[in-house]
């Protein structure tokens, strides 16, 4: 990077809300995050008069490990990933992020596979991305360990 990369030094953003949620969706797909629908980590809407995450979706369900209902499918645009498998249908996409939302946003809306830490001591994901948790990620997770991972506080991750 030293070398050979590029150093932007008058770059700017053209939004103004830089929170995590829009900042994953910039990074995963190069568009602006309001025009599609994702203005926040977190908003109110007044439609479904309640608070909503910007991967909210009722319609999936965790599998055998814990997690929230989240996928993408509420994201109006598609992302580099699926530009990628569009254009080589034998591209694998997969997103793997401490927090859902990264995962998500970054893999897009048709990957192979995104999982997430769900902070209960293991990865998961959705039926949004798989109708099973596949085997290799049960073995992971079996061996991860998360014990050994604690600081010198006691706190994990």
């Amino acid at each position: 990077m030293e070398d050979h990369g590029t150093s932007f030094e008058n770059a700017h953003h053209e939004h103004g809300y830089c929170a995590t949620g829009p900042g994953h969706f910039v990074l995963g797909s190069g568009l602006h995050p309001g025009p599609v629908g994702i203005i926040g980590n977190n908003w109110y809407d007044r439609i479904q008069k309640k608070d909503v995450y910007c991967v909210e979706d009722p319609d999936a369900n965790a599998l055998d490990i814990p997690a929230h209902q989240v996928s993408y499918d509420k994201v109006a645009a598609t992302s580099y990933g699926d530009w990628l498998k569009a254009v080589s249908p034998e591209t694998k996409v997969y997103g793997v992020s401490c927090k859902d939302r990264a995962s998500i946003m970054m893999s897009g809306k048709n990957p192979d596979l995104a999982i997430w830490y769900n902070w209960k001591g293991s990865f998961t994901t959705t039926d949004y991305y798989t109708d099973t948790i596949p085997a290799w990620l049960s073995d992971f997770n079996n061996n991860l360990n998360i014990l050994s991972y604690r600081d010198q506080f006691g706190r994990t991750m």
